[in-house]
């Protein structure tokens, strides 16, 4: 295969027609000429992954890399593999994945009904009043993200069977609440629910009976595979929804506003095949605004799970971003009352520059239930970006095509945190202001040679000395904005690491190491406030360890950097052996909840330094 060119002066003739077959699968996909490079062209423009098709025994190795990981996770926690997250008390631990979560209509008051007992487990479909128990406990203990209109669908439950939701939705909501229940009575039926579960699922598949429910009861299933630790599972699991949601085209909704379906025109819902023959739509259109709500927000739901399996596997994420035009999630009663209505901003508006988004700089607000899934959605995006540039060599860097793709990604995440309040931890009150983060001059700035230090600033000066607080405050409102916090931050990261080469962290871009450095410096201040204020960070999400291993590698980095250059008793040195030690201490708290975690601190063995003891 021809060494990678991208962006040489032949790049605007005409590509010479490759055999049948040869062409990268991006290329195959797009029925556009490929012309065999790696990466070709056309992927190297895009800033897509290019792949052909022998490439895909890359798979085969991924799942033995899997392999070999679930079986030191399963020695790390010392039990079985299906019970890895629970304890020997069959309790399960928490272990949120992120959450949609915005206001929802209270529940009834619940407890376990006089139902329960003797055989009733035997029945399928269950009690009347055993099914609303467990519908409770799924609504107010899971966190999975599932956001339906709740008095909507427990009224449902009184309607004849064919209107009410599919058995597999049920089962899979009783399997969950079992779990969550930490009910020595009820966790030994989760193997029954979950074998109901899976049956169900086959069965509304094979009739193409209310496949909203299908799609809805596979993405809970995958949640439970998360909690439960068996992460293969649940990165099939989770896979398949998206798929099937691409299929049903629920990443085409671009607009909250419902319209009656007769005002609709006739191909909205409908795909047209390649014969000009058209087939019947999977979904039927939305009945109102809230079945819209629902279906906006169960693509997000996917979306959140899938990066989480695709986080703790380290398998690909099963959804291209681009292709996303569905509107960002909200609350359900914002698509009941249309204000779901006052904005269409989705995937394009973190980069676009000439989107509505630009108007809001400056203006950041409270975080709604988007602001989790523009996190990811960004970390994503630069992420592939930037898997695709450590391939690169240090000429393709030096190309004006991947300067303009690595500027642009950096804006982006410029403007991303311009949107984002400051946690503001150790602030008891205060207006709120945008985050600062001035980068300037860049790596490819032209006014400069970019050797110089990038400067930062934040709501809160570095190295605040203030008491140690003996409790914590009520779930603060910055609680919720770590995450999207941390990853705005981390996304910086990621794009320098893309122009470093080896354990050494070697610059290809003169200035990246410096500003990476202090922006994970800015994690870290983040990290020690938090623990300033007593925070348990167990209760914090699982992809905030993932987001604090990347702070780790830079670390790590620096500290081989020190250990190379400075002598222990030097101040750089012992700055930074007592960042290295702060990050790993905060993983570790972590690790309590989440051993996958453990892997993240096995990884910077591999710089070569002692690790803190901790």
């Amino acid at each position: 295969m021809p060494s990678p060119t991208a962006g040489s002066s032949s790049d605007d003739k005409v590509i010479a027609a490759l055999p049948k077959g040869k062409a990268c699968l991006a290329c195959r996909k797009r029925k556009v000429k490929c012309d065999a490079k790696s990466p070709c062209t056309n992927c190297f423009r895009m800033g897509k992954e290019c792949i052909y098709e022998e490439e895909w025994e890359r798979v085969k190795r991924l799942q033995g890399q899997v392999n070999k990981l679930e079986k030191k996770l399963e020695a790390l926690q010392g039990a079985p593999y299906t019970d890895s997250l629970v304890d020997l008390k069959g309790k399960g631990k928490a272990f949120s994945f992120g959450t949609l979560d915005g206001p929802s209509a209270p529940l009834p008051p619940y407890e376990a009904p006089d139902e329960l007992a003797g055989d009733w487990f035997a029945q399928d479909p269950l009690h009347h009043n055993v099914q609303m128990y467990f519908i409770c406990i799924f609504f107010d203990k899971s966190r999975c993200g599932f956001k339906v209109h709740r008095p909507r669908f427990l009224k449902s439950m009184s309607l004849p069977p064919k209107y009410q939701p599919h058995p597999a939705l049920l089962n899979v909501i009783s399997l969950v609440a079992c779990h969550h229940s930490n009910d020595p009575m009820l966790m030994p039926y989760q193997e029954l629910f979950l074998e109901r579960t899976r049956h169900h699922l086959e069965e509304s598949l094979k009739n193409k009976d209310r496949l909203l429910n299908f799609l809805s009861a596979s993405s809970v299933l995958a949640y439970y595979y998360l909690r439960v630790g068996r992460f293969l599972e649940a990165a099939y699991q989770i896979s398949t929804a998206a798929r099937f949601a691409l299929a049903c085209n629920l990443h085409k909704i671009n607009n909250p506003r419902w319209k009656p379906p007769s005002t609709i025109k006739e191909d909205t819902f409908t795909t047209r095949l390649k014969a000009g023959v058209l087939k019947q739509p999977m979904l039927p259109p939305p009945l109102d605004a809230v079945d819209l709500g629902e279906r906006i927000n169960l693509f997000w739901m996917i979306i959140l799970l899938d990066h989480s399996a695709s986080l703790i596997t380290g398998l690909p994420s099963s959804v291209d971003y681009e292709e996303i035009e569905t509107v960002w999630p909200r609350a359900i009663e914002d698509y009941e009352s249309e204000a779901a209505c006052d904005t269409v901003e989705s995937v394009k508006c973190l980069f676009d520059g000439d989107t509505v988004m630009d108007a809001a700089l400056g203006v950041p607000t409270a975080p709604g239930p988007d602001a989790t899934i523009k996190s990811i959605v960004l970390l994503e995006r630069v992420n592939q970006f930037a898997n695709i540039a450590k391939g690169l060599t240090i000429e393709n860097l030096q190309l004006d095509l991947f300067r303009l793709n690595f500027e642009a990604y950096q804006t982006a995440i410029e403007r991303y945190n311009r949107t984002i309040p400051p946690l503001g931890i150790l602030q008891s009150s205060g207006a709120i202001s945008p985050i600062s983060i001035s980068v300037s001059p860049r790596p490819f700035s032209p006014d400069g040679n970019g050797t110089s230090a990038a400067s930062f600033s934040s709501s809160s000066p570095v190295g605040l000395e203030v008491p140690k607080l003996t409790s914590p405050s009520p779930m603060p409102q910055w609680f919720k904005s770590i995450l999207p916090h941390t990853y705005g931050l981390v996304a910086y990261i990621h794009l320098y690491s893309s122009v470093h080469r080896g354990l050494d962290a070697v610059e290809c871009l003169p200035g990246s190491y410096h500003k990476r450095l202090q922006i994970a410096k800015l994690v870290l201040k983040d990290i020690r406030d938090l623990d300033t204020v007593c925070v348990d960070f167990t209760k914090l999400l699982m992809m905030q360890g993932f987001a604090w291993g990347a702070v780790a590698h830079v670390f790590a980095q620096h500290m081989r950097k020190q250990q190379n250059e400075s002598s222990p008793d030097d101040p750089l040195f012992i700055e930074a052996w007592q960042d290295l030690t702060d990050i790993v201490t905060a993983i570790k708290k972590m690790c309590k909840v989440f051993p996958i975690l453990e892997f993240q601190l096995e990884r910077l063995k591999e710089y070569g330094i002692p690790l803190p003891l901790v």
